[in-house]
């Protein structure tokens, strides 16, 4: 997570600062609802909050390199044989 948060801070770094956050509320509801009555059922919605700030921060990531590596003229010069 840190090393997509490192890449894609370069490109958008408010952003990534949203994404970090949402991360750490879901890890931080996810340890809350492990730890809770419900046992380890109660983990649900914070791991999902957590995957989809990850999932987005890597979207995010990947995007920013790629757009900075020339974008889809490049990609295309790159696969002519």
């Amino acid at each position: 997570m840190l090393v997509y948060e490192a890449i894609a801070g370069l490109f958008f770094p408010r952003f990534t600062l949203a994404t970090a956050l949402l991360f750490i509320v879901g890890r931080q509801l996810y340890a809350t609802g492990y730890t809770g009555a419900a046992g380890p059922q109660g983990r649900g919605f914070g791991g999902l909050l957590a995957f989809v700030a990850q999932i987005l921060t890597f979207g995010a990531a990947v995007y920013g390199a790629f757009t900075a590596a020339g974008g889809l003229p490049a990609l295309k010069a790159l696969c002519t044989f």
